[in-house]
Parts: structure tokens; C-alpha cells; sequence
């Protein structure tokens, strides 16, 4: 996952945000108008980016991980 870059990221993200419900996006659009549907978005968008920042931080704080050298895998 090292090489997928900012913008691959970003997309990924929006696919796994939007892909199960993409077909009652724009139904909710037009009951709901533009500005809370995009709020949602943006907030569940912002939050997604705060809980993979905080897991990328966890992943580095194993020993000997401080530069992500190692693959580690976490698991309930």
C-alpha cells in the first residue's frame, strides 16, 4: 500500500464511502438539496482520514516499525 499515493487514496475512499448506496445518492440529493447530503459527506470523509491516520500511527509505534519496514497485520 506504500505506493498507492495521496490522490489513489482518495479515491479508494470515496469508492468505499459512496459504492454500496451510489444508486440512492441522487435521490437523497433531491429530497434532501446540496448542502447537508455534502456535509455528511465531507464529515464522514474527515473522519475516515483521522481513524487511518490513527491507525497508520499504531502500525508505527510496534517495535522496530518506526518506517514502516515491516508488514504488520492487526487483528481482533
Amino acid at each position: 500500500l506504500k505506493t498507492i499515493g495521496f490522490w489513489g487514496s482518495m479515491f479508494l475512499l470515496c469508492n468505499n464511502i459512496c459504492g454500496p448506496g451510489m444508486v440512492q445518492i441522487p435521490c437523497m440529493y433531491q429530497q434532501a438539496g446540496w448542502l447537508f447530503p455534502t456535509l455528511g459527506f465531507l464529515l464522514v470523509a474527515a473522519l475516515s482520514y483521522m481513524a487511518s491516520l490513527y491507525l497508520a500511527r499504531a502500525v508505527a509505534w510496534m517495535p522496530g516499525n518506526h518506517n514502516y519496514a515491516r508488514r504488520i497485520e492487526i487483528a481482533a
